[in-house]
């Protein structure tokens, strides 16, 4: 009996620490959202291919870079950015090795080839656009709060478009208005 009662106490302890790990001593864990400050925010995709001959151009992954420090630039200090990699390969890992030559991302759409959920929406059905890569799509969000307290994006309008290596090269000279 005492053994039995050892471990009830050390399981309640456990889970008394774990709780208070938790919720106590890091109030916001469970409920952090990561860069998303404001209920405004630009999205900036980028859509490339591992097998596409101009999103491997060693000039790209500068010229990405340029355009999001530009955009970042010109936002007002009430606007979130959110850098997005979408890579339209067959295998995941490949798609993420092949973004990591452009640097950090916030979110990651990799796999599925022409399939990919990022290739579906940036190009082919919710944001219709040209089927060219590399291609850069910049988005205004607007966020809101539904009565239970979660956050949804209320709308999503494209607001730039960038397609193919010499008119996104050409725009990272520039610096981009919104």
């Amino acid at each position: 009996m005492r053994g039995w009662i050892r471990s009830a106490v050390a399981l309640f302890a456990f889970f008394i620490v774990g709780f208070a790990a938790t919720y106590i001593l890091r109030p916001n864990a469970v409920a952090a959202e990561p860069r998303m400050r404001y209920d405004d925010e630009i999205a900036v995709v980028l859509l490339v291919s591992p097998t596409c001959a101009a999103s491997r151009n060693p000039d790209l992954p500068a010229a990405w870079n340029a355009i999001g420090d530009s955009i970042a630039k010109t936002l007002s200090a009430k606007t979130s950015v959110a850098f997005i990699g979408v890579a339209l390969s067959a295998e995941p890992k490949d798609g993420l090795e092949f973004l990591d030559r452009f640097g950090t991302f916030d979110e990651q759409i990799v796999g599925r080839g022409a399939y990919n959920t990022g290739a579906m929406a940036y190009m082919q059905e919710l944001h219709r656009g040209p089927a060219v890569l590399p291609q850069i799509v910049v988005l205004r969000r607007h966020y809101t709060l539904r009565e239970d307290g979660t956050r949804f994006m209320a709308s999503e309008v494209v607001v730039r478009r960038l397609w193919g290596f010499d008119d996104i090269t050409s725009a990272a000279r520039k610096t981009l208005a919104l």
